[in-house]
């Protein structure tokens, strides 16, 4: 089974229009976005898609985000402040990401992780 498909129509159903040099952009961009949850994935036992519509929306929706936040702070600032007398300019990288680059939390790769039962034990009774 393929990996679902993720468009730039995908991150502006999911923010806002996005402006031509933006859809150029997202559109390079969520490719890396892909390669890396799914590089992520792979890394902690997902290799194949889940065969759920509901995984597959959650799917979208990460890498669309990926790429959003990416649009909306490229270069990885947190803070920045400029002032014009005596010229003083500071800048805060993002601790999150700091080099601005396309990256994935936890928290979304848990969300795309199968859920197991997980117990110190179980007993089964009644079975031969």
């Amino acid at each position: 089974m393929a990996w679902p498909d993720v468009t730039a129509d995908d991150i502006a159903a999911r923010w806002r229009p996005l402006t031509p040099a933006e859809t150029s952009v997202a559109e390079t961009r969520i490719g890396d976005a892909e390669a890396e949850l799914i590089l992520q994935l792979s890394l902690r036992g997902v290799t194949e898609p889940v065969d759920d519509e509901r995984w597959r929306s959650v799917y979208v929706s990460t890498v669309a985000e990926m790429v959003r936040r990416y649009l909306l702070n490229p270069e990885g600032w947190s803070s920045e402040s400029v002032a014009l007398d005596d010229y003083r300019e500071d800048r805060r990288r993002d601790k999150a990401d700091p080099t601005g680059s396309i990256y994935v939390t936890d928290a979304e790769i848990g969300k795309l992780l199968p859920r197991r039962r997980r117990g110190a034990f179980s007993i089964r009774l009644g079975q031969t």
